[in-house]
């Protein structure tokens, strides 16, 4: 996780340098907007798997423990964080319906 904080701070600082004010911060969330595209790539990607995984061992799909599990954990972050509960639960709603039709193809 460390490391994952360090190469974006060095990056955000490469496509930054020279630039200033507002061109700056939109171009900083422009580098996390694609970061969060990528990571949402490869935790579905890991999400075929795992429905491949279920397919053949007769697992069901949907797991609701799990997902709440999951939600649970990411809610306990949010003292640390300027996120309200009503983002995470939406932004986790739509990773969770999403991953269910991953796993069923």
């Amino acid at each position: 996780m460390v490391a994952m904080v360090l190469a974006d701070h060095l990056l955000r600082q490469q496509f930054t340098r020279g630039v200033s004010g507002l061109a700056a911060l939109r171009r900083g969330i422009d580098l996390l907007d694609d970061a969060l595209v990528i990571l949402l790539n490869q935790r579905q990607a890991m999400v075929a798997d795992l429905g491949k995984l279920k397919k053949r061992s007769g697992a069901i799909i949907a797991d609701p423990k799990r997902e709440k599990s999951i939600l649970d954990a990411r809610l306990a972050l949010l003292d640390e964080t300027i996120l309200d509960e009503k983002l995470i639960r939406t932004v986790y709603g739509g990773i969770f319906r999403h991953s269910r039709g991953i796993q069923k193809r």
